[in-house]
């Protein structure tokens, strides 16, 4: 039986996102996997992918051999920017000035190195606002707020680019106002790959997904005004939801559908890019 339905139906999904479709078992999300049955622990172990295996499960699957999607790694990324800004460092990719402060004796050396007005973002993305510091008399108040934070040089911004990959596709953009503060989750996104003008970050985006493993997420670009040069900014969540004039689609069914035509064209091997 359990041979059988795994033929059959290949993806095993803890989240419920996907019930309603016939090559998905849900399982549910449990307290811990000894809650699984021992034939539900088999299907996972013998899933083609695991999907939405919530952060809490993500790493423990992994480890014991299961492919997940999204991946452990990109659950970290979305969610912890001094991870986002430590891969934009390794990476070499264009970032303004910044510099993670972890502890009082950091933060203490961050007058020497820049001067109001700067950023300071918290270590939760999409949890954690970005302040703009224009006095010292700031700095102290936010500074006290987190150990951990992120100090970012003031930019000029005028453009953000956002664009959301997901299994090794671009499935979204958009390009929208931006002050180096404000979130834009009101603007419409734009499904596909984007024309000519956006066309290099969304390759510069789809080279830090395979570099770094993220199978699913929206990467940000900041773009100053009266350039097109664009700066890393770090990662987010992806919206809940897609619409347009004739389609609503849900993100779990738009990255599933992504994933098979994935797997559909590389035989289910996964490559590294390289830089462009």
């Amino acid at each position: 039986m359990t041979e059988r339905l795994s033929k059959e139906r290949p993806f095993v999904a803890l989240a419920p996102f996907l019930r309603a479709d016939s090559r998905v078992v849900t399982l549910g999300v449990r307290p811990t996997l000894g809650d699984y049955t021992a034939e539900e622990r088999r299907l996972l172990r013998q899933a083609r992918r695991v999907l939405f295996p919530t952060m809490r499960f993500a790493d423990v699957l992994e480890g014991g051999g299961c492919c997940c999607f999204p991946s452990a790694a990109t659950y970290r990324y979305q969610r912890w920017r001094p991870l986002q800004w430590s891969l934009g460092a390794f990476l070499n990719l264009p970032m303004v000035r910044s510099r993670l402060c972890y502890g009082e004796k950091a933060k203490r050396e961050i007058p020497r190195m820049f001067r109001p007005p700067f950023r300071v973002l918290g270590p939760r993305s999409g949890r954690d606002p970005v302040v703009l510091v224009d006095s010292w008399a700031a700095w102290e108040a936010v500074a006290q707020q987190e150990n951990l934070v992120i100090v970012s040089e003031w930019v000029d911004y005028r453009w953000r680019h956002d664009v959301w990959v997901a299994a090794g596709t671009v499935l979204a953009w958009r390009r929208v106002p931006w002050d180096g503060l404000s979130d834009a989750d009101a603007i419409p996104w734009v499904l596909g790959f984007p024309d000519a003008a956006a066309s290099p970050v969304a390759e510069r985006s789809l080279w830090v997904c395979r570099r770094a493993g993220i199978d699913d997420g929206v990467l940000v670009w900041g773009v100053r005004d009266g350039s097109e040069a664009f700066f890393f900014e770090g990662m987010k969540r992806p919206p809940p939801t897609l619409k347009n004039a004739e389609t609503r689609s849900t993100r779990p069914a738009l990255i599933f559908s992504a994933l098979i035509e994935n797997l559909d064209s590389t035989h289910d091997h996964h490559e590294r890019g390289r830089q462009p």
